[in-house]
């Protein structure tokens, strides 16, 4: 009996999966229609493979924008203060912790944790929105003038 191998399972972008999937639906949806004779002769012009390309180009053009802004999103800085200032956390803009600043004059009765928290839940929430007004207007950009 052959040894059973484990492979590390690798991440992949879930907006390029949903990419592949529309683009692999709607080609295999036309090539199965199109062998089975149910589409009129018009649809199984060479057109039905521009439009396939197309999506392809569409989905693709997608994909890099949306690699584009996670890369600007990693250049954002956000942050949240606690402690009357004296205690600063900076994340990015995917809510990644970049930056703890304590002021040298810090005077905190008990737990220092607690403020950290406190500020870095404040520049998670600034990040958060930026984030997602980012995205909704990718996506809204994206797919205004697509038809429906």
């Amino acid at each position: 009996m052959a040894p059973i191998v484990a492979r590390r399972r690798q991440h992949a972008n879930p907006l390029l999966l949903a990419a592949a999937a529309a683009l692999a639906a709607t080609a295999l949806s036309s090539l199965a229609a199109a062998f089975a004779g149910q589409l009129p002769r018009s649809a199984r012009s060479p057109r039905v493979g521009r439009q396939a390309i197309e999506l392809s180009d569409q989905w693709s053009v997608m994909g890099k924008k949306a690699q584009e802004l996670e890369q600007l999103l990693d250049t954002l800085v956000f942050n949240g203060t606690a402690a009357d200032g004296g205690v600063v956390v900076e994340v990015n803009g995917r809510q990644k912790p970049v930056g703890l600043k304590l002021a040298d004059n810090l005077d905190i009765d008990g737990d220092v944790g607690k403020h950290i928290k406190e500020a870095y839940a404040q520049a998670e929430a600034q990040s958060l929105e930026e984030m997602t007004h980012m995205l909704q207007e990718l996506y809204a950009t994206h797919f205004k003038d697509q038809p429906v």
